[in-house]
């Protein structure tokens, strides 16, 4: 193998263990706002973890779609708008990671206008106004 192709090697595993580990990782940074999540208002807490959809350390050119997802604890009065939403016909796809930040038997709500595009990305948003509690996802596929 020559060197240039050593390198190459080199950068690809180091490439794919920071993905893994940035893809692991609990965050709580107040990232997120209502600008980028219509409707979470001024949160409590949140706990989220980012990934990529695609191969980020692939070597063609073009970008890679990326998605979010976090657990949100909510003000009680932001809460309360999610009152009239219907009840989900489903509960969210929480990674397991996220789901011990959830309290237990959350009763979900999803507003009918969710997902939906929102400046360029597909957001979605589930809320159980009696806990409190929102889950999200935004992506740019």
């Amino acid at each position: 193998m020559d060197r240039l192709a050593a390198a190459a090697d080199r950068e690809d595993r180091t490439c794919t263990q920071q993905a893994q580990a940035d893809a692991a990782a609990i965050r709580t940074g107040r990232d997120w706002t209502a600008d980028d999540v219509p409707g979470i208002g001024d949160y409590v807490e949140i706990h989220w973890q980012a990934g990529t959809l695609g191969v980020p350390c692939s070597r063609a050119p073009g970008p890679t779609d990326w998605r979010a997802e976090g657990v949100l604890r909510l003000r009680d009065t932001d809460a309360a708008a999610f009152a009239a939403w219907p009840a989900a016909t489903g509960a969210p796809p929480v990674r397991d990671t996220l789901r011990p930040f959830l309290p237990e038997a959350v009763r979900w709500r999803h507003g009918g206008d969710f997902p939906r595009q929102h400046k360029g990305r597909t957001v979605d948003l589930y809320a159980d106004p009696d806990r409190a509690v929102a889950w999200f996802t935004v992506s740019t596929a």
